[in-house]
């Protein structure tokens, strides 16, 4: 049985988090002539041999190169062709397809695959599930994968808010909730709570939102530690405020659980 995942698959990342346990629960259910063959295509790879400032645009608008040598990437890895430097990528109208048919093809946080790439998949798999814990139709939001819906079997999120924008575009037998996972090696309290430190602590993108939030906070005298993206700005407007303090754009795996279990308190802001 062939099984295909396809998504980050950088250490820390939940992503792969997820492959693992993926594959690791597939391997165990598996019996005599069923033996899993579990294949895995890194988007990361494509992504960080990216120019950064390529990277920035397909990130914001979901547009350019970025999107280009993503979905490039994944068929030439799916089509068993060396692969070429990117900054020249093969035509698709050039491959031959040599694969084996999959079983399933399990695609996580599609944002910048193409319909075009999508429904190629589709004609590869018995099963095509795309898995995301983030808002698809907010800060996310892609027409790539908005227009690529239809072409899935199953759509797994965590975000119950978007089951209407879910339900215009797939019928509801196909979209499937789900509660956010964690891995128990990694996720757990590992500060004693004498030990903590009277503050709050947040992991997160930076949005207008939670700027607002932050801000009260820290304008009341409770102190906010931050970590995640796009926050510099804002740090540099409030540097002479002591109640808050800024710890990186990412904490993995040890260092993100200690940063959480750190402080009295830990905020979503969802």
């Amino acid at each position: 049985m062939n099984i295909l995942y396809i998504g980050q698959y950088t250490p820390g990342t939940t992503s792969k988090m997820r492959a693992d346990q993926l594959k690791n629960i597939l391997s165990s259910s598996s019996k005599g002539d069923k033996e899993v063959s579990f294949a895995i295509i890194d988007t990361h790879v494509p992504f960080h041999r990216c120019h950064r400032f390529w990277r920035s645009i397909g990130f914001r608008y979901k547009r350019g190169p970025l999107i280009k040598y993503i979905n490039r990437y994944i068929i030439s890895e799916i089509k068993g062709l060396s692969q070429k430097p990117l900054s020249q990528p093969p035509s698709p109208a050039s491959y031959k397809l040599q694969a084996k048919p999959y079983k399933l093809i399990w695609i996580d946080k599609a944002i910048f695959l193409t319909p075009q790439t999508t429904a190629y998949l589709k004609s590869l798999c018995d099963k095509l599930v795309h898995f995301t814990p983030d808002m698809a139709f907010y800060s996310n939001y892609s027409n790539h994968f908005i227009k690529s819906l239809p072409y899935y079997d199953f759509l797994i999120s965590t975000k119950t808010a978007e089951k209407d924008h879910y339900l215009k575009c797939v019928s509801e037998n196909r979209l499937v909730f789900t509660t956010q996972g964690y891995d128990k090696s990694i996720h757990h309290p590992n500060v004693p709570f004498h030990q903590k430190e009277n503050s709050v602590a947040f992991i997160g993108l930076c949005e207008p939102s939670r700027e607002a939030i932050v801000e009260r906070l820290i304008n009341n005298a409770i102190k906010v530690k931050i970590a995640g993206k796009g926050w510099h700005n804002f740090i540099k407007k409030h540097s002479s405020n002591k109640m808050l303090s800024f710890y990186g754009e990412g904490l993995f795996l040890k260092e993100y659980t200690n940063f959480l279990s750190s402080s009295y308190f830990s905020i979503g802001l969802l």
